[in-house]
Parts: structure tokens; C-alpha cells; sequence
């Protein structure tokens, strides 16, 4: 199957955004061009959002902290109360300077007037006259009119003459308004901090024509200025200008010269940046402005805001002189009538006057707002480098990621310019970085969503190439199914496991036939196979895996697991070869068993154990008592043979115990080194009278046997074991075979046998050709007490006899049996690899012979001890006899005579038989000792085999074995 190279084209959105490639390279490029393209269009149109930064300007001046008047700025009103009381405007100026005078009289620091006189008084009393005479040819001739009355601009003028005024005019643009020679102006005197002059400076608006008030006015006036107000693009006012040029000359708003005249200035010092007007300084005040000469208002409020004085109580004399005394006095009108309202942040019928006042008070306190000339620089770096910042992050990072990103940008941005304007007075423009930011996004997320569908298409080709290459090579056998039962290819794992190609398996019905040998399990499978088909496609739950034996091409049977997932239009077939796990579950199960049976050996072996030293307890005063016994009785008594009944039950029953022994490698033995042929061979007269005649008994020892360490006895106990189990399985005729040979396991037949352990063995055989075993009875053979005889016939402990004798030497033993073709035991021995030295066989004890010596005997049982003295004396010995430890050293010390010999029980409470004897002989250096006990205590025996020199001997015993063992250990010397 051929395969496409995974190298994608240059030009392709192809490589990982992390790790470069052209499209992360295409996304970089474009993002720094429209990054590029966004700081361009600011430059040249940077009140592109203008709009929206006065909304959020507005927004924000409604919520400055601290938005209170100074206090300093009071508001004299020509109200609607004052208006309807004394009649609407214009008033005749006598009415107006007799307002001026009362104010002038409160002694405020400076009065300005937000009000224009461009024409003479026509109230005056003269200008009537002349009135009626021109426009009525009457003449009236009256008596000379007083001063105040014939002229009312002369009265208004004096009063303007008694106080610090401030007169208002208002200059035009369209060429509109009165010349210079019509009107008295107060200019400025300006200059600049660098260098240039007025001509030279295009910032300053150029009024091409001015109203102002009469002449004889403006002269009595401490000084003029303007009343423009300069309405941003959608009519509201939020900055006016404080400078305008009119034929060379620069001229204040009414509120700078109000605080000009307040603080004693005609002086301006004028900042420039390029051609760029930026602030006023006079004194140590520096005012800023922007390049228009125009302030931002901070309005403190809505209108009445400021402190304001009804016209009307002033001129009733109802406003002490105190509340006007010492300050700023404007005086204005709100009147609704006047419609002299303006549009500020805060409504449309904000107060002209009060705009006048809120310069004022700004101006006083200090307390300005300003857009600086860097802002604009500030706002092209937030644009360029959040555009590039985002661009990186869109070639690094997800969309989801950078929107975030951005919005957090957006938050930031605002909240601190918000912060910057609330507590430090700064208007910076923010709505063009935000915007230039959400349209790069946009613009990059749109490119990126491209990116991302043609890498989504070449992944989908290269993942499809990915697969084919996957399938192929995949070690798992695999098969690529179509939904109708066609296989269109199959993998190389399953062409090397199973053996077949597509060839073989057309379809899946043919495929069932071939593979699956069973035609049960065939037509299940199929059977099976349709219905998950079926369900697939209408979005049921496909196959669930299953294990079944597969028949490969080689006709070699192995155990599958085969699962099934559908991909689009066809199936994938997966095979899981678990031949060899299953083979390793068995011998994992084998071996769990083995180790069940071992605890379960262990187990019984430690009960046969614990009972075993009571029971010989026992056994021993039964065996004893009935000896004696007999002693005593005449052969022709009647109670002799019930004597020699009760004498026979209590061997019977200590040979049982020693078979409880023996299986559970507890008995105490004394191994011997010794040819296994010369042991066997002194056995076969015996095992033939054993078997009967009608069987026939092979013996075949192979020569030059290794050598074994092995208990004699114990040897007798194996082969009378096993030659009896082999009687036993024959229908009273057969043949039993005896072999010897020497063996070598390795680590292969240790693998083979996990109980065995590598080394060097001598096998013992024994094979009969009786009816054999199935496996359940194989698995419970060693099991003490299990038998398949008849109820009567068998104890059931031989063979677990000869499992704990094999275990106790460190051999292993293996059963071969099939039903009707007899059983094989082979006896594993370690070859025993020192050097041979022949040890005497003590077990040999020809006659019963006493003695005279003194034994001190030592026993927690008092029966056993009673019945160990009598047999004692009647042999003639002294007895000492004593139960329990602590009495028996009492006695050691304190005897006068010698102590041949200690016979002493091994298991005793307090202390045991070991303890004592090392004791005593401390105190009595050449006393000899025997030990007896009916269970093999770790005190003289390691693993139930006796340590050299000990001299023990066994429970139950007969009085014949006690006079041996007492004669053997008094005359062996240490």
C-alpha cells in the first residue's frame, strides 16, 4: 500500500501555530499590516471616532469626584421673578446701572457683565424727543430734563466708572459686526515662550468682525471680553476659547478677563508646541489649552449649580453685601424668555452665564481638565503595540484565548484612562485603540478560522494517509470490513499471525467458515456479527469484544479476543492474539493451586503438631501402664489379652501420631548419609511380603548413585507408602517398578516444575500399572486424610506421609496418572555433596539392660512422670523425679549425691528442656542428659532433624526403648 509523504506545500496553512510554518508566518504579516495600516489612519484622520470620545468625555465629567463650586463665583440672576417685576428685557439703563450700583456697593472683587449694549438707549428722554420729532415732525419743547434722565448710556457709564466691569462683546467670522473704529477694545498683551509672534501663530482663531458695546461704554469699562462659546460638531459645548485675534490683537473670553482683572494681569505668556498653541501662563497660573486656545469645562453640575442672586433682590435691597462682597459677581440671565441657554454634557438648557462661571471657577481653583499634546502619541502606541501584541498572540494562542486577551485590553485601557481623568484631570481619546484592536481581531480570527479549515482539510488527507500507513503496519491483526460483508484489506500483523490475505477472505461469511472450526460458535458469531451491523447504523451499540479459538492458516488453533469499532462506512476488525496469556493464566492457576495446597499442608501440619505433644502425653502413660502391666499378669490370666489389646491400640494410635508427624515434617529424625540402592535393597523381601505374591515387584538401581542424607526410617516409610498405594490401585495382579538414577534439574525443567529448585538430585521411582487417577483425584492425593478406598480400609495419611518426608529432606515429589494407565511417583533427593562420614545407627537396640545410676527426671505432666519413675526403678535406677523446671534446679543444687543423667520433657511452661539442662550442668559438669518429647521443638531439633549429640527419645515409648536410650546416653562420653 503506497503512501503520501506528510511534507506539506510551501504556500499551504499547513503548520502548527506554535512552531512556525508559512501559515503562522502569513498570520504575523497580515496582523503587523493592518497593526500598520490602523497607526496610518490615525495620523491622518485622528478625530475618526472624535464622536464617541466626547460621549465618553461626557459620561465621565457627570462623574467626577468633588463636583462643588469654589465658592467664590456668585450669579446675579435677571430671573423670570425679576423679569416680571420690574419688565422684560431690555431694560432702560438707568433700571440696569441702578442693578450695577447696588452691586458695585457689596464692594465684590469683579463684576462681569454677560451682556452686549451695541445701540444707544432709546428710553432716554432726549432720544424720545429727537424720536418724535423725526419720525412725527412734532417738537417738544419742555423744561431741560434732569441728567439722569436725558441720557441713560451717560448713567449706565458713570456707574460702570464707580466699580471694576467687565463688558462683554462678541466677535464674528463672516465678516459680520462693527469695524474697530466702532468699538473701544481692551487687547492682551501676549508673547510666547519660544520665540514667534502673533502673525506667525495660526492656533489663535482670526475674528473678522466684533459686536460690541457704545464707545462710552467700553471706556468706563475696566476691561472687555468676549462672549463666544465654541459647540463641539453635534452642538455641545464642552470647551470654550479664551483667546481670539482680531486686526493683530489678542483678545480674552469674559472669563479670562475676569480673572485677569481679578489677579491684576493684562499679561499672557503663551506656550507654543510647533505651530501649536498648548497652555496660557500668567503669574505662576498655567492654564491649558488646547491648539485652538480653547479650555475643556469642567461643569460642576447641572445648571444652579453655582451660587446665584435673584436680580430682583438686589435691587430690593434683600441680599446683604456680605454675600457679594469680595467675590467674582456675573451678571446674566437663565430666564427662559432671553433663550440665552446652551447644550452642555449635562442638558440643553444649561445656562449661558453659568458657562461663563464655570470657567471662572475652574480657572481660580486650578481645578482644570486637559488633553495634553502627548496624548496623541500615546494613543498611536495603543494602537501599535496592542495590534502587534494580539497579532503575536494569534499565532501562539487559540482565538477563544486572544478574545479574551482583548477584552481585557479594552477593560484596562478604559478603567485607567477613566482613572487618569477622574483623579488627575487628563481627557486621553481611547475609542480608536479599542476599535483598531476589535477590527484587527476580527481581521486575524477570520484569517485564522481560514488557517484552520485548510489545516483541517490537509490533517483529514494526511490523517487518512496516517491511518492506511497505521493499518498496515500496526503489529495487531487487523481487518478493514465494509457494512455489507465484503473485507476490502487486511494488515500485515494479520497476515503474519493468522496467515491468511485478502484472497483468502473475500467475505466475512467465508472468512467465519475458514477461521472458526466450531460451527456453533460459527453460526453464533455470524449471527452476532449481522445484528451489530445492523445496529450501527441505526446508532446502537456496536460488538462487544469477544474470545473465541481461531484456526489460522497453518491449522495451528489460537485464542483470540476480536473486537469491532465502525469508522464511517466500514469496520475495523481487531484481533488480539492471547494464546500466550492464556497459557500463562493456566500456569498461574496451576501454580496458585500448588500454593493452596502447600498452606493448606502447613495448616494441617501445624494442628497435627500442637495436638501431637498431648496426645504421645497420653499415649505414653497408656503404652507404659500397660507394659507394666503386663509384667505383673500371668500369660493364662484372662486380663493378659486385655492387656495386650489395650497395649496394641496405644502403639497403633503413636504410629498414627508419627504418620501426622511425618506429613507435617514435625517428627524428629536422625538422617544418615547412605547409597539409596543398599537402603532400597534391604527393603524389597519385606515389600514383597508386603504386596503379596500375585504382584510382581521390578527393582532397577542404576550404578554409581550419588549419595543422599536421609533418615533410614524414613526411607522405609516412602517405599512401604507407596508399594501398598500401588497394591492397592491393581485388581490383585500387576507390576510394580523400583528405579534409582541420578538427576540434573536446570532451569528449563525448573520452569517446567516452579516447586523444584536447580540442582543435583537422586530419583527414587515408583510406577505401577493399576487403574490410574483422573485429574480431580491427582489434585487432593497429598490431602491428609483422603482416600479413595473403601470406609475401613485406609487412613488416608501414607500418602501425605510421604509428601511431608520429601519436604522435610528439601526434595520435591511428582505424580504422573492417567485413568487406566497407571501412576508414576518420582521421589526428588539432593544429592549430598560433603564429605561421607558413616554415623552409628542408634536406633539399633538389641536387649533391655538396666543400671544403678541416679536419673533425675523432669516432666509438667504427672502422670507421664509417675509412670517414667516406675519404669526407672524397675530397672533399676535411683529416681529423682520432678515436675517442672524450677523444681528441678532446686533439687540439681541441693542433692547431695550425684545425678548421672537428666531425663527431661523438651516442652515445658516457663522454661524448656534445653534451658534447664544447660543450667544444671553448669552445676553438675558431667551429668549426661535425654530429652523426650512427643513433638520436635526447635530447642534440639532444626527443621525436626536432631542436632549432633543430642540424645532424645520419642513419646509414646515402650519400656524396652527407654532402658536403650537411658543405657546409650550414660555411656556415651562428651
Amino acid at each position: 500500500m503506497r503512501t503520501r509523504s506528510g511534507k506539506p506545500p510551501a504556500d499551504d496553512f499547513n503548520a502548527p501555530l506554535s512552531g512556525g510554518g508559512s501559515g503562522s508566518r502569513k498570520i504575523l504579516a497580515w496582523g503587523l499590516l493592518a497593526t500598520l495600516f490602523f497607526a496610518v489612519l490615525y495620523m491622518f484622520t485622528p478625530n475618526l471616532f472624535r464622536q464617541i470620545d466626547l460621549m465618553n468625555y461626557d459620561l465621565l465629567i457627570r462623574h467626577l469626584p468633588g463636583n462643588h463650586d469654589s465658592g467664590r463665583v456668585v450669579i446675579v440672576d435677571l430671573d423670570e421673578r425679576t423679569l416680571r417685576r420690574y419688565g422684560q428685557w431690555p431694560w432702560p439703563r438707568y433700571r440696569l446701572a441702578g442693578l450695577l450700583e447696588r452691586i458695585a456697593a457689596a464692594k465684590p472683587a469683579v463684576i462681569g457683565l454677560d451682556m452686549i449694549f451695541p445701540e444707544p438707549d432709546r428710553t432716554s428722554a432726549r432720544r424720545v424727543l429727537d424720536d418724535l420729532d423725526t419720525f412725527h415732525g412734532r417738537r417738544v419743547t419742555t423744561v431741560r430734563p434732569p441728567a439722569e434722565l436725558s441720557d441713560n448710556d451717560r448713567v449706565l457709564a458713570e456707574t460702570l466708572s464707580r466699580g471694576t466691569f467687565v463688558l462683554g462683546n462678541q466677535f464674528h467670522f463672516d465678516g459680520s459686526g462693527n469695524s474697530a473704529e466702532q468699538c473701544v477694545l481692551h487687547p492682551l498683551r501676549v508673547s510666547f515662550l519660544q520665540g514667534g509672534g502673533i502673525e506667525g501663530d495660526p492656533g489663535i482663531p482670526e475674528g473678522t468682525g466684533v459686536l460690541c458695546s457704545l464707545p462710552m461704554l467700553s471706556e468706563k469699562a475696566a476691561a472687555t471680553g468676549f462672549l463666544n462659546f465654541s459647540p463641539d460638531a453635534n452642538g455641545t459645548v464642552r470647551r470654550l476659547p479664551l483667546l481670539i485675534r482680531y486686526k493683530g490683537n489678542v483678545h480674552a473670553s469674559l472669563a479670562l478677563a475676569v480673572v485677569l482683572r481679578l489677579g491684576g494681569a493684562d499679561n499672557l505668556l503663551l506656550k507654543k508646541d510647533g505651530n501649536s498653541l498648548r497652555s496660557l501662563r500668567y503669574g505662576a497660573t498655567s492654564i491649558p489649552v488646547d491648539e485652538h486656545g480653547r479650555l475643556l469645562v469642567r461643569f460642576r453640575g447641572p445648571k444652579k449649580t453655582h451660587t446665584y442672586v435673584s436680580a430682583a433682590d438686589v435691587m430690593d435691597g434683600g441680599v446683604p453685601s456680605g454675600k457679594l462682597q469680595g467675590r467674582v459677581v456675573l451678571v446674566g440671565t437663565s430666564a427662559a424668555g432671553m433663550a440665552e441657554w446652551l447644550a452642555t454634557p449635562f442638558g440643553s438648557t444649561f445656562p449661558g452665564i453659568e458657562a461663563h462661571a464655570a470657567v471662572v471657577d475652574n480657572l481660580l481653583t486650578g481645578d482644570l481638565i486637559s488633553e495634553p499634546a502627548w496624548s496623541k502619541g500615546l494613543v498611536l502606541l495603543l494602537v501599535v503595540i496592542p495590534g502587534a501584541a494580539l497579532t503575536l498572540l494569534f499565532r501562539f494562542k487559540g482565538t477563544v484565548f486572544c478574545l479574551v486577551a482583548m477584552v481585557l485590553f479594552a477593560a484596562a485601557l478604559w478603567l485607567t484612562t477613566q482613572q487618569v481623568f477622574l483623579h488627575g484631570g487628563l481627557f486621553v481619546g481611547t475609542t480608536f485603540p479599542i476599535a483598531s484592536t476589535v477590527c484587527s481581531y476580527v481581521f486575524l480570527g477570520a484569517l485564522k478560522h481560514r488557517e484552520q479549515q485548510k489545516r483541517a482539510e490537509y490533517a483529514l488527507k494526511e490523517s487518512e494517509a496516517r491511518f492506511r500507513t497505521l493499518f498496515t503496519m500496526a503489529p495487531i491483526p487487523l481487518a478493514n470490513i465494509s457494512r455489507d460483508g465484503r473485507v476490502l484489506e487486511v494488515n500485515n500483523g494479520l497476515t503474519r499471525v493468522m496467515g491468511y490475505t485478502v484472497g483468502d477472505l473475500p467475505t466475512m461469511e467465508q472468512a467465519w467458515d475458514l477461521c472458526i472450526p466450531d460451527p456453533g460458535t460459527r453460526s453464533s458469531l455470524a449471527a452476532q456479527w449481522r445484528a451489530a451491523v445492523d445496529g450501527s447504523m441505526t446508532g446502537k451499540p456496536g460488538m462487544e469484544p469477544f474470545e473465541c479459538p481461531v484456526l489460522c492458516k497453518d491449522k495451528t488453533l489460537r485464542t483470540m479476543v476480536v473486537a469491532t469499532e465502525s469508522i464511517g462506512e466500514s469496520i475495523i476488525v481487531a484481533f488480539f492474539d492471547i494464546t500466550e496469556r492464556k497459557k500463562a493464566e493456566e500456569d498461574r492457576q496451576r501454580l496458585e493451586r500448588q500454593l493452596l495446597q502447600a498452606q493448606k499442608m502447613d495448616a494441617i501440619g501445624q494442628l497435627a503438631g500442637g495436638v501431637a505433644h498431648d496426645f504421645n502425653n497420653m499415649l505414653s502413660v497408656i503404652i507404659g501402664n500397660a507394659e507394666l502391666a503386663l509384667g505383673k499378669v500371668s500369660p493364662r490370666q484372662p486380663a493378659y489379652e486385655e492387656l495386650q489389646d489395650i497395649l496394641t491400640a496405644g502403639k497403633r494410635s503413636a504410629d498414627l501420631t508419627r504418620q501426622l508427624l511425618a506429613f507435617a515434617r514435625k517428627q524428629l529424625i536422625s538422617p544418615r548419609i547412605l547409597d539409596l540402592n543398599d537402603t532400597v535393597a534391604g527393603m524389597l523381601k519385606m515389600l514383597r511380603r508386603l504386596i503379596g505374591e500375585n504382584i510382581n515387584l521390578v527393582w532397577r538401581p542404576e550404578q554409581g548413585l550419588w549419595r543422599v542424607r536421609i533418615d533410614p526410617s524414613q526411607v522405609d516409610q516412602l517405599l512401604a507408602n507407596l508399594t501398598v498405594n500401588a497394591r492397592d490401585a491393581m485388581n490383585k495382579m500387576g507390576k510394580i517398578i523400583i528405579e534409582t538414577t541420578n538427576v540434573i534439574c536446570d532451569e528449563l525443567f525448573h520452569a517446567a516444575h516452579p516447586e523444584s529448585v536447580p540442582g543435583e538430585y537422586v530419583l527414587l521411582t515408583v510406577s505401577d500399572d493399576g487403574c490410574g487417577m483422573d485429574k480431580e483425584t491427582l489434585a487432593n492425593i497429598f490431602d491428609p486424610f483422603f482416600t479413595t478406598k473403601e470406609e475401613g480400609m485406609g487412613t488416608g495419611l501414607g500418602l501425605s506421609t510421604v509428601y511431608g518426608i520429601v519436604r522435610q529432606n528439601s526434595g520435591f515429589i511428582n505424580v504422573y496418572s492417567e485413568p487406566g494407565r497407571g501412576t508414576t511417583f518420582r521421589v526428588y533427593l539432593p544429592r549430598y555433596k560433603d564429605d561421607i562420614q558413616e554415623s552409628v545407627d542408634d536406633n539399633v537396640i538389641t536387649k533391655v539392660q538396666g543400671g544403678s545410676e541416679t536419673v533425675l527426671i523432669v516432666e509438667d505432666e504427672q502422670s507421664v512422670l509417675n509412670l517414667t519413675a516406675a519404669m526407672l526403678e524397675k530397672l533399676g535406677y535411683r529416681v529423682l523425679p520432678v515436675k517442672g523446671a524450677g523444681h528441678a534446679l532446686r533439687v540439681a543444687r541441693e542433692y547431695d549425691g550425684d545425678i548421672d543423667l537428666l531425663l527431661t520433657d523438651v516442652v515445658m511452661p516457663g522454661m524448656n528442656g534445653r534451658e534447664l539442662a544447660e543450667q544444671i550442668i553448669v552445676m553438675r559438669p558431667g551429668i549426661r542428659c535425654l530429652y523426650m518429647s512427643g513433638y520436635a521443638a526447635d530447642a534440639i531439633a532444626h527443621k525436626g532433624i536432631l542436632e549432633k549429640g543430642i540424645h532424645f527419645i520419642a513419646k509414646p515409648f515402650s519400656l524396652h526403648d527407654l532402658a536403650g536410650r537411658v543405657r546409650m546416653a550414660l555411656e556415651t562420653r562428651g
